[in-house]
């Protein structure tokens, strides 16, 4: 089991969705190469979480905060790697730790 990476779409509260995910110990970022990348507010991701757990955890979570769960995708994350993140024109630059 390496991970899920989880998409969400619900219709409010995005925020207080992706917190409650971040207290079920889900990441919203990684660490490569001693910088750290966010990612976007509506995905966070999880090492040794199967699928199926992932989906059950964004279901609760979702019920728990009284919001319609709209769609999700649910993918198995293998170890982050980065080759070059900064794209021209993004408006999202790696950080420094």
């Amino acid at each position: 089991m390496s991970g899920a990476l989880v998409t969400f779409y619900v219709s409010d509260r995005e925020t207080e969705v992706r917190d409650a995910m971040l207290q079920r110990g889900y990441e919203d970022s990684w660490e490569y190469d001693g910088a750290i990348y966010d990612l976007p507010d509506s995905m966070v991701w999880k090492e040794n979480t199967s699928l199926e757990t992932a989906l059950t955890d964004l279901r609760t979570v979702a019920s728990a905060c009284d919001v319609v769960l709209e769609g999700s995708v649910i993918v198995e994350s293998l170890p982050f790697a980065v080759k070059d993140c900064k794209r021209e024109g993004s408006g999202r630059e790696r950080r420094q730790r």
